[in-house]
């Protein structure tokens, strides 16, 4: 008795809110990405093309003390801007400076990317650098 008095007064959950804004709004259930704390963002105002035009670029830059990263970017001036930061670079550059960007290659998406720059990592570093050039 006590337990369906407990939850018979207990206030609506995060999913039960969801749903009274789904019904609002319309849409499907798999769509909560778009929600963002109580606020809805209706599809058609939702930008799902900017990744699809977007080149992805692996890079390879050296730093201070003559090591090598690696990693993927849409703009790898930006990216590199970033490194030098220390707010937003990678925590690789906490204790030393991005020096020059030494490789750059293109890809057409980002999982191309991604597989290009696990498959660097995992090379030697004679071999980075025999790929550098």
């Amino acid at each position: 008795m006590i337990f369906k008095l407990l939850f018979q007064y207990r206030r609506p959950t995060w999913s039960v809110q969801l749903k009274k804004e789904l019904k609002y709004f319309g849409g499907h259930p798999l769509d909560q990405r778009r929600l963002m704390g109580n606020s809805f963002i209706p599809y058609n105002n939702f930008n799902h093309q900017v990744s699809f035009a977007m080149a992805w670029s692996v890079y390879i830059i050296k730093a201070s003390d003559e090591r090598l990263y690696t990693g993927i970017t849409t703009d790898v001036q930006r990216r590199f801007n970033e490194h030098c930061d220390p707010k937003k670079g990678a925590r690789f550059f906490r204790g030393r400076k991005p020096v020059e960007v030494v490789y750059t290659e293109s890809h057409p998406n980002r999982s191309s990317a991604l597989k290009r720059e696990a498959a660097i990592k995992r090379l030697s570093r004679g071999e980075k650098i025999d790929l550098i050039g």
